[in-house]
């Protein structure tokens, strides 16, 4: 009542702000405390693990880390150095990427068994995040690493499928993973599982020189996982190893095969920066780009939104799977009068029509970012990171212009340019935007070129270390937008202007 009084707040405010302090401040606590924090901030992100939900597939199972410590690139022939152009001119910035950022690793045959054990219910087809939250209560050991009796864990990242064919520094990752799974064979452990993860996918539980190795030891002759791994993860007196696999599991399906992409707005609107730039011809572009946007948003909303009404935006989801069945059924048959389906009409079209009148869409797809660790890199004889010929290249500016960056694209963003490995040997340059979601910054959106074809499942997409470092990408399930530009003789006006 003294709010309500002195801050002229309504009861229904006073309430909200009550059960969002007793939430942000009390109830997390239930589950954690400052002492396993680094700061006070650090916990409460840390307790988005909380909404993070994950399905059970892990369930009735002990659940075994690998860490590894994630290196930074080494600088080699300046394949770290990128150029900024400000008020003096070009100057040089050296970046150090971390490039496994925030990935987990499983074998292919593990992969294997996800797939038919949830594949069936989520379509979960290669490109997925394998998310463990929770608290440990029953292995003693672990817990007393951190001098407790128990102690919360938080690991996430997206999913990196190893098999016998990979090469380079995560060669020591999958051979280890799969002398674990032996060791699990042998001694009848059948319900025992091993994820690797780089230790930036691990947000807690995460202790240098007790459980966490560097990509040298694992690619050691004289590295002995099995010891290693039972120094501290199994508790001999309760007879465990590992982690309750109940708290992990399958977050989500990652990769879509969408077939267009909306154009960030903050992508758009950061382009501002431009507008008081030092060069003119900067002014001017960024100017014709704003006006191009804004002649390309009012012509869709124009042409796909202005005429229709909110039962003919509503049918434009009917095919769409992210649609219920029930209502799929009932708006197909014009069964609109009942008051659930009457909500659900709205709210589709609501959403339709905040998405046309606001956000232009494009020729394009949504895909999963994962590391280019896969893509070209070996360790020297001093165990550090170095890239080889067969890595993705960042962005350049040479004396002849701006060379693209480039990625490696999935399948099917590949039929979506119409490009094909044949076309990539003879030397055809293909080009999309990519924006990193949300877009933070000017450079949140890239030029890319294509270089590599994936032969992985799933519509995922990989870039230069570099390039993730520029547009913030942390790989923990960050999706890009990818915008096509429409090719033919015979473009529509909304085509045109789209491109």
């Amino acid at each position: 009542f003294k709010m309500m009084e002195e801050l002229n707040m309504k009861p229904e405010d006073v309430v909200a702000s009550m059960n969002y302090t007793i939430n942000k401040y009390y109830l997390q606590d239930l589950n954690s405390n400052i002492e396993e924090e680094q700061s006070f901030g650090m916990k409460i992100k840390r307790s988005t693990g909380f909404i993070a939900p994950h399905n059970s597939v892990y369930a009735n199972n002990r659940v075994e880390t690998l860490l590894f410590e994630d290196q930074d690139l080494l600088s080699v022939n300046d394949t770290n150095k990128v150029q900024i152009l400000d008020s003096s001119g070009l100057r040089e910035v050296e970046l150090t990427p971390a490039l496994a950022d925030s990935a987990s690793y499983i074998t292919e045959e593990e992969a294997i068994r996800l797939e038919n054990a949830h594949g069936g219910l989520a379509d979960v087809k290669g490109s997925f995040k394998l998310v463990g939250f929770g608290r440990n209560i029953d292995n003693k050991s672990i817990a007393g690493l951190t001098g407790q009796k128990s102690n919360q864990f938080y690991m996430k990242g997206h999913t990196i499928v190893l098999n016998s064919k990979v090469t380079g520094p995560l060669k020591g990752v999958y051979d280890n993973l799969k002398k674990r799974e032996q060791f699990y064979a042998d001694n009848k452990l059948s319900d025992h599982r091993v994820i690797a993860y780089a230790d930036s996918g691990a947000k807690k539980f995460n202790i240098k020189n007790v459980n966490k190795y560097t990509l040298q030891e694992l690619n050691s002759e004289d590295f002995n996982v099995n010891e290693k791994l039972d120094s501290w993860s199994f508790d001999e007196s309760n007879n465990l190893r590992g982690f309750d696999g109940k708290f992990f599991g399958i977050q989500n399906e990652l990769d879509k095969d969408s077939v267009t992409a909306t154009v960030a707005k903050q992508g758009m609107s950061n382009i501002n920066v431009f507008a008081d730039s030092v060069h003119p011809s900067l002014v001017e572009g960024s100017r014709a780009v704003m006006q191009a946007y804004t002649d390309a948003l009012e012509m869709q909303y124009e042409q796909e939104l202005s005429k229709l009404t909110f039962d003919e935006l509503a049918q434009q989801d009917i095919d769409s799977d992210s649609m219920k069945p029930i209502d799929r059924v009932m708006l197909s048959e014009g069964k609109t009068s009942l008051p659930s389906i009457r909500e659900t009409l709205t709210n589709l079209a609501n959403s339709k029509m905040t998405k046309l009148s606001t956000k232009l869409r494009t020729k394009g797809t949504l895909s999963l970012q994962e590391s280019d660790i896969i893509q070209g890199f070996t360790l020297n004889d001093d165990g550090e990171l170095v890239s080889t010929d067969d890595s993705l290249k960042p962005v350049r500016v040479t004396k002849d212009g701006v060379v693209h960056a480039e990625a490696a694209i999935s399948q099917h963003m590949a039929k979506m340019l119409g490009v094909t490995n044949k076309d990539l040997k003879e030397g055809k340059e293909v080009l999309f935007l990519a924006t990193r979601i949300p877009a933070s910054s000017a450079g949140s959106t890239v030029v890319l070129k294509v270089s590599k074809i994936s032969s992985r499942p799933g519509n995922t997409i990989a870039i230069n270390s570099n390039m993730s470092h520029i547009i913030g990408s942390d790989l923990d399930g960050d999706m890009l937008h990818i915008n096509m530009l429409e090719t033919g003789d015979k473009l529509t006006e909304m085509q045109v202007a789209k491109n």
